[in-house]
């Protein structure tokens, strides 16, 4: 008996020593500067608040702890739409100018990657841009370091929150680069190709409402438009 306990108990050490090696991962650093700095075109960003209470609608699966805002709407209860999030704001300019109309759609992606220090997720925007019309942003995320940094801290902190000050870019795909991938879909932006890079800034994260402050960036980089 007391060498099937030793087995148990050698297993279960395995596997949270396992754990904590994915978890602190020494060989997984984010990246520092975005693949755009290498960009020839045009580049304009755009920014806005992930916030729930700063959007026009935040919207997550009826699976997830925070709740969708404004609270009159419904959560995304189909099975279907389970761990997706659905979010809709104003974006502004560098200089803090209305700029465009956002809808992004974001999912998890059902491929693993915690050995590769990724938790992939699929998003798409729907940006409409104000005199100039209205494109599209395919993209591949990573949350990994965001988790590790702000949001388990946050699950695991006596308060249920986490401060200080977090840096990610976010981005890591389809293209090449670790770019999203910009289709122009009308008005002068009809038929433009270009790539796309979204980062963030987390200051405040709680766990029962996620997000307190947090501030997006979304850099693009197009041919220029007449």
């Amino acid at each position: 008996m007391k060498y099937m306990l030793a087995l148990l108990g050698g297993i279960l050490a395995g596997v949270v020593l396992f754990g904590l090696l994915l978890y602190v991962n020494p060989f997984a650093k984010a990246p520092g500067v975005s693949p755009l700095a290498v960009s020839q075109s045009s580049m304009f960003e755009l920014t806005f608040s992930a916030v729930p209470d700063d959007t026009v609608a935040t919207i997550y699966s009826s699976k997830a702890r925070p709740d969708s805002h404004p609270v009159r709407v419904e959560d995304l209860w189909d099975p279907a739409l389970a761990n997706t999030k659905v979010t809709v704001t104003a974006l502004r300019s560098s200089r803090g100018q209305p700029r465009a109309i956002g809808v992004k759609f974001s999912s998890l992606a059902k491929e693993a990657g915690l050995l590769q220090a990724k938790v992939p997720v699929n998003s798409n925007w729907h940006l409409w841009m104000l005199n100039d019309g209205g494109l599209f942003i395919d993209q591949t995320e990573n949350q990994w370091f965001l988790l590790r940094d702000v949001i388990v801290p946050a699950y695991l902190g006596s308060e249920g929150a986490w401060r200080g000050t977090w840096y990610g870019i976010k981005t890591i795909g389809p293209g090449a680069l670790g770019t999203g991938r910009v289709t122009g879909g009308s008005g002068k932006l009809n038929g433009v190709q270009g790539e796309a890079v979204e980062s963030a800034i987390v200051r405040a994260y709680q766990a029962d409402r996620g997000p307190v402050a947090m501030d997006v960036n979304l850099t693009l980089s197009l041919p220029a438009t007449e």
